[in-house]
């Protein structure tokens, strides 16, 4: 086994301070011995900044000014990033406690590991668990047919650093799809693997772009497909690929209630929430 990888966290962050502060909380409690974290905040007035410079000694850097929106955010922040490992957490979404050890030991057991997903906890705007996400393993074709979901949550998503700069990086184009774009040019490069294990909390509630900008999504998934060569299969072929996949995912789903049924995922994250 290699040494274990440094790790960057990016969160983009635009007044959301209702929920930043777990968020934080739950990067740099982590006690991962190789973690680089990077806030970048668009110019919050709303105490965003206030929390951030409470933390300011446990976070690499952060800054709060005026961008161009998430995406840019996102991309920004990967700029600076100097981790062998990358990903991002959301303001409204949060890492559950041991992930990064059990992502940083995934890729440190086989240096030629370049994109990892794992299972998440789906929250109501409160923070309570709703439901569990069990991932799939993505693969080029799946995620291409499964419109806006990829059979993975975003927070519980890592990829290398060489992985991200040979698929060119994020696109600040896309506003609000740029997840699945980005996988998209991910898997071209290669296979993604499956940590059996919870890793993230991801927030439902209105205030999402994915579910407030409906329009902008419709648009930029037929920008996606347009790009991948979806037209070229019939629409009988796209409907049997859609029900496919979809069938994948619920075997994988069924598949990661049975290898982890001893797991807690709820429990950790209410040891966390009360601490």
């Amino acid at each position: 086994m290699s040494a274990l990888p440094r790790i960057t966290v990016v969160t983009p962050s635009f007044q959301m301070g209702r929920v930043l502060e777990t968020t934080v909380r739950s990067v740099v409690e982590q006690d991962y011995p190789h973690l680089e974290y990077i806030v970048m905040d668009g110019g919050s007035t709303d105490g965003s900044v206030e929390i951030l410079e409470r933390y300011a000694d446990r976070i690499t850097h952060w800054q709060s000014e005026a961008d161009e929106g998430q995406t840019h955010a996102i991309q920004a922040g990967f700029e600076r990033a100097t981790g062998d490992v990358l990903c991002w957490v959301n303001a409204d979404d949060l890492l559950l406690p041991g992930s990064l050890a059990a992502v940083g030991a995934w890729f440190a057991a086989d240096p030629a590991r370049r994109f990892l997903v794992s299972h998440a906890l789906r929250l109501d705007p409160l923070g309570r668990p709703i439901r569990r996400w069990y991932a799939a393993p993505p693969t080029y074709r799946a995620v291409l047919f499964g419109g806006t979901n990829p059979g993975f949550a975003q927070p519980a998503a890592f990829w290398t650093r060489a992985a991200y700069d040979a698929a060119g990086g994020i696109d600040p184009s896309f506003t609000s799809i740029m997840d699945v774009e980005w996988y998209l040019r991910l898997l071209q490069g290669g296979p993604a693997g499956l940590l059996d294990a919870f890793t993230a909390a991801f927030r439902e509630h209105g205030d999402q772009k994915s579910g407030v900008l409906h329009a902008a999504t419709a648009a930029e998934l037929e920008r996606v497909r347009a790009q991948h060569g979806y037209g070229k299969a019939s629409a009988l072929w796209r409907r049997v690929l859609r029900k496919h996949y979809g069938r994948r995912r619920r075997r994988y789903a069924r598949r990661g209630k049975r290898t982890t049924r001893s797991a807690d995922p709820e429990a950790a994250l209410a040891s966390f929430l009360s601490a």
